[in-house]
């Protein structure tokens, strides 16, 4: 039985993510998960293509989207520190 590459539960993952970020940076508890999520199943779709079904580019670029929404919540993370 072929596994399924499916996004989907990365981009829910980082798009709660940036809603968050407007509450002190809390988003990076959502979207940081989900790059590590993102990560994982590339690098498992990598090693073992034949047990996957989808694209693999489809998940890298909801891992850069998972990325580029952790910075924006690190760096609201750290301006809310600092005002504190």
């Amino acid at each position: 039985m072929r596994k399924s590459l499916n996004p989907t539960l990365v981009y829910v993952l980082s798009i709660l993510g940036l809603l968050c970020c407007c509450f002190a940076g809390i988003g990076v508890f959502l979207s940081a998960p989900a790059y590590f999520i993102a990560n994982g199943k590339i690098k498992d779709a990598t090693l073992n293509p034949e047990e996957y079904d989808g694209k693999v580019s489809a998940m890298e670029t909801a891992k850069i989207i998972a990325l580029v929404i952790t910075i924006i919540n690190i760096l609201n993370l750290i301006y809310t520190i600092y005002s504190i």
